[in-house]
């Protein structure tokens, strides 16, 4: 049985996704209509908003930390298979998109994914944690927030944000 205050703090953190989720929405419509002065808007509260879901995330991690001998013991189980680490611990996709697209008109239109990993890295470094600096399983060489840019690139191009035959 989960603590009543992580409760809250997993609610409040579901209720910070939602509204992510919504902000995503909102991004890609003011994108595809081209008023970027409204995507940069919401860009910025974006940003603003992953910063609270963060320090919500370390305030719960904080109270297990510190009251976690206040919390009953856990019985005993049987062996499940692994589960996959939790989504919300790395730093989520959309906020990849405004600094890809800010890249690709810096670049004139068009630029290599390399490109424009290396100069989305600067736009977004300080917004990433430890994380997001781990290597993938499947390529020990990549980290992930390198992985989610390309699939943000990927995102972008689904909505109708880059053309389809743009190089990766």
């Amino acid at each position: 049985m989960s603590h009543p205050i992580i409760t809250a703090f997993e609610q409040i953190l579901e209720e910070l996704e939602e509204t992510r989720n919504l902000l995503a929405e909102k991004i890609t419509t003011h994108a595809t209509q081209q008023r970027f002065d409204k995507v940069v808007v919401l860009g910025q509260q974006g940003t603003q908003l992953e910063g609270y879901r963060m320090r919500v995330a370390q305030l719960r991690d904080e109270w297990r930390q510190q009251f976690v001998s206040l919390q009953p013991a856990p019985t005993p189980t049987t062996p499940t298979a692994p589960k996959r680490r939790n989504h919300g611990l790395r730093t989520p996709q959309h906020i990849y998109y405004q600094p890809i697209l800010q890249v690709l008109v810096d670049a004139g239109g068009q630029a290599r994914s390399a490109f424009v990993v290396s100069n989305v890295y600067p736009k977004v470094k300080h917004l990433l944690n430890a994380y997001d600096h781990e290597p993938l399983p499947s390529s020990p060489k990549e980290e992930r927030w390198a992985n989610a840019v390309a699939w943000a690139r990927n995102d972008l191009r689904e909505q109708g944000l880059l053309i389809s035959n743009s190089p990766q």
